[in-house]
C-alpha cells in the first residue's frame, strides 16, 4: 500500500514539539495509512525510520524525516528492517540487499550518497550518539564493530571464532553505551551462551548464561541489561564487576525496552492494548497509543520502534482493527510517528 501523507505538514515541527513539551502530550508528526513506522532511530534534529506495510521481512523502504525543514527523503527503496537504522548527529545507518548478501550504509544526513560499512552485518546495527555498532561474520571469524563517524575510525571490540572445540555461536544483539560495548554470544547447541562487554579503554569481559539459547540484551545506558530464560532479568553495568539479578517487569507483565539513565522503558498491556511505562526514581508515566481517527469496532495498538533522546521519547505505534488481529491480516493498517517529551 502507498503511505497517505506519512509527514504532516501543516506547522512547523518545532513548534509542535515546543508546544507538546510545555502540555506533557505526545505529538503526532507522522502518519501512514497502510504503513508503519520501526525500526527508528533519532537525534535532535533527525528520525530514521523503515516503513513497513505489515510484519514480513521483505525489503521495505528507508525514511529520513528532518524535523527542522520537515522534509522526507527516501534512504533507499529496499532495506532490510530486521537489521535495524541508526541515527548520529552527520549520518543515517541502514542495511540493503548488495550483491549476493547485505551490506551496511551510512548516508550524510540530507543526501543519498552511500558509504559501505560492512558487507557481512549479521546482526542490527545500533547507535548512540556519534557511534555506531554491529556485529559482522566472515571465513568462520566473528566480529564485534564500533565505529566513530567523526573521526572514521572503526574500532574491533571483539574477534573470535564462530566455533571452538566444536561448540558453535551466534550473535543476535550488540548494545552501545556511553562507556563501552555489550553483546551476546547465543548458544547453538546445549553449551552455555555468554554475554559480554568491553569499555572502551578496557579489556573484553564475558559472564556464561546457562540454559538460554538467546539470552536478550536491551539498551543500556549504564551497560548490559539483559534476559536470562526462566531466571529473570539481570544487569551489569560498567561500574560493576559482576551481573547481579534486578528486579523488573518481565513477560506476561511486561518487557523491557531500554534502560537509560533516568529511568527504564517498559511495554505492558496485551497484544490488542499496548502502552509504554517510563519508570524513574519512584516515578511511573504511562504513555497510551494515539487514537484511531474515525471508523468503528475496536482498534488494537502496538509499539513499532521507539528512540530515547535526552528529553523525549520517539514512538512509532501501529494501529489495527482487532478483526484484523484476529484472521492475522494487515487490512486496515495505521501507522503513527510520535514524539512524548519525558
Amino acid at each position: 500500500m502507498t503511505a497517505l501523507g506519512a509527514v504532516a505538514a501543516t506547522t512547523a515541527i518545532a513548534a509542535t514539539l515546543a508546544t507538546a513539551a510545555t502540555a506533557g502530550g505526545p505529538t503526532t508528526i507522522g502518519r501512514a495509512q497502510g504503513e508503519l513506522f520501526g525500526p527508528l532511530a533519532s537525534n535532535a534534529r533527525y528520525i530514521v525510520y523503515a516503513q513497513p506495510s505489515g510484519d514480513d521481512d521483505e525489503p521495505v523502504p528507508i525514511e529520513e524525516l528532518d524535523l527542522r525543514t520537515h522534509r522526507k527523503t527516501t534512504l533507499v527503496a529496499a532495506g532490510l528492517p530486521a537489521l535495524g537504522v541508526g541515527a548520529t548527529p552527520g549520518w543515517a545507518a541502514f542495511v540493503a540487499p548488495y550483491g549476493n548478501g547485505q551490506a551496511l550504509f551510512a548516508v550524510r544526513h540530507g543526501t543519498t550518497r552511500r558509504v559501505v560499512l560492512s558487507t557481512s552485518i549479521v546482526s542490527p546495527v545500533t547507535s548512540d550518539g556519534d557511534r555506531l555498532a554491529w556485529a559482522e561474520e566472515r571465513g568462520g571469524r566473528q566480529r564485534v564493530l564500533v565505529r566513530t563517524m567523526t573521526t572514521r575510525h572503526t574500532w574491533v571490540a571483539a574477534d573470535f571464532p564462530r566455533c571452538t572445540a566444536g561448540s558453535c555461536y551466534r550473535i543476535d544483539y550488540v548494545t552501545l553505551s556511553d562507556a563501552g560495548v555489550t553483546f551476546d554470544r547465543g548458544a547453538i547447541g546445549t553449551q552455555p551462551s555468554f554475554v559480554l562487554r568491553r569499555r572502551f579503554d578496557g579489556p573484553l569481559e564475558s559472564t556464561a548464561v546457562p540454559g538460554d539459547p538467546q539470552p536478550d540484551l536491551v539498551p543500556s545506558s549504564a551497560g548490559a541489561f539483559y534476559f536470562v530464560l526462566d531466571r529473570g532479568w539481570f544487569r551489569w553495568d560498567f561500574t560493576s564487576r559482576r551481573p547481579t539479578s534486578t528486579d523488573a517487569p518481565q513477560p506476561p507483565r511486561g518487557q523491557v525496552l531500554a534502560v537509560d539513565a533516568r529511568g527504564v522503558l517498559v511495554q505492558t498491556g496485551t497484544s490488542c492494548h499496548a502502552k509504554l511505562v517510563f519508570m524513574s526514581k519512584g516515578r511511573t508515566r504511562a504513555f497510551l497509543p494515539p487514537r484511531a481517527p474515525g471508523g468503528s469496532g475496536e482498534v488494537c495498538a502496538h509499539v513499532t520502534g521507539f528512540s530515547i533522546e535526552a528529553h523525549r521519547l520517539v514512538v512509532g505505534w501501529g494501529l489495527l482493527p482487532k478483526v484484523s488481529l484476529q484472521t492475522h491480516s494487515d487490512a486496515g493498517v495505521l501507522g503513527i510517528l510520535a514524539v512524548q517529551p519525558l
